[in-house]
């Protein structure tokens, strides 16, 4: 179900315009923190960044048709 959101969450940044990065290779315990969850019965599975990219980015991908 993970991999499902992460497409999903990259389909809509791309169309907002949003650069993002997932990863699951990260120290769970400050996320868990935050969250306000303890980490054993519910933990960070799953961590992702959005934001705006550099105004020099250039896109890796081409528009479909192109």
């Amino acid at each position: 179900d993970l991999g499902h959101v992460g497409q999903t969450l990259y389909l809509v940044a791309t169309a907002l315009g949003l650069g993002t990065v997932v990863t699951s290779a990260a120290q769970e315990t400050p996320f868990e923190t935050l969250l306000g969850i303890d980490g054993t019965t519910e933990s960070a599975a799953y961590v992702a960044a959005l934001g705006l990219p550099p105004a020099d980015h250039q896109p890796q991908h081409r528009p479909l048709g192109a």
